[in-house]
């Protein structure tokens, strides 16, 4: 059977906007920790994930972040991510 472990930490802070298009921008910061596998050896890594959020008007959002995996053995990986959530 395989055991896994993992726990995360989230901070964000919205501060309002007056803007016409965006009413406000949101920075956001993740970390998160993760052992897949109880078992196996150095299998574990870090997660940091900063970004922002804009929020438009009509409750819309653009997600903007980057994803840095910091495994405990291997590579240091890094990638950017986007998103948009519409909402009418």
């Amino acid at each position: 059977m395989v055991r896994f472990l993992t726990g995360q930490v989230i901070a964000a802070y919205r501060r309002p906007l007056s803007g016409r298009r965006i009413s406000g921008v949101e920075p956001v910061a993740r970390a998160s920790w993760a052992d897949p596998n109880r078992s196996a050896a150095r299998d574990d890594g870090w997660l940091l994930t900063p970004g922002v959020i804009l929020h438009l008007r009509g409750q819309s959002m653009v997600y903007v972040n980057v994803d840095v995996w910091l495994p405990k053995a291997g590579t240091t990986e890094y990638a950017l991510v986007s998103q948009v959530s519409v909402n009418f």
